[in-house]
């Protein structure tokens, strides 16, 4: 079975099953989860007060989002009255259109059916562009940052100096962080609006994130033969 992966987030568990309801009724495996933390995810970015994790397999995910863009009716009458896009301005609702990524579908299309309730005009052509150029340069890989970098480094050459020293505060923070980074920048990986899998970073970040890493461990195992040729 193919994982499952997070394909768009809802603010009511109502909104959420109705769009899973529609996916199951074209045959795609779904699921329902409710996320209380801060949505961590390179494809879908932040997306607001919407906690409710609506997962598919990547290969459906253009299914999926032609099926819901045709097929999913959005009433702001059943709406909780409560619900922050109610009170935007034209202007912010047309900016909602205009992040698909960081709102999500079902807020692009409560935007949308705000503004036609109000008789203001749609920018599609300005708005589709928009879209197109986000989801293009948020599918880039990236760069580290590197003051990352550089942090990352002194970790592994003060955990280097303590090993080599043979010095106890080696297990403590020096090594640790560089395996942390090493591994984050070498491993991170995003979901692809088509949902495919790729690596976060580009491979020279990646090629620094294995040194971190690999580094690391190689001078923690050394710090272990030492003690052990210390003792024997």
């Amino acid at each position: 079975m193919d994982p499952l992966l997070v394909f768009d987030t809802y603010p009511t568990p109502q909104a959420a099953e109705q769009a899973a309801a529609l996916l199951r009724g074209n045959a795609i495996i779904v699921e329902i989860n409710r996320d209380v933390r801060p949505l961590d995810s390179n494809y879908l970015g932040q997306r607001f007060d919407n906690r409710y994790l609506l997962s598919l397999p990547g290969k459906d995910f253009e299914k999926a989002r032609k099926i819901l863009e045709e097929q999913t009716p959005v009433n702001p009458d059943e709406v909780d009255p409560e619900y922050h896009l109610l009170s935007f301005s034209d202007e912010e609702l047309i900016d909602v259109m205009m992040k698909k990524d960081e709102w999500g579908d079902y807020n692009y299309k409560l935007a949308e059916a705000l503004l036609q309730r109000r008789g203001v005009p749609i920018p599609g052509v300005q708005i589709e562009l928009s879209n197109v150029e986000r989801l293009r340069q948020k599918e880039k890989a990236a760069s580290s940052d590197w003051k990352i970098l550089l942090l990352g480094y002194f970790s592994l050459l003060s955990g280097a100096m303590l090993a080599l020293a043979r010095h106890p505060a080696f297990t403590l923070f020096p090594g640790g962080l560089a395996v942390f980074l090493g591994w984050t920048l070498s491993h991170s990986s995003r979901t692809l609006s088509t949902g495919g899998q790729v690596y976060y970073y580009k491979p020279s970040s990646r090629l620094h994130g294995l040194i971190l890493f690999w580094g690391a461990l190689g001078f923690a195992a050394l710090r272990l033969i030492l003690s052990i040729l210390q003792y024997s």
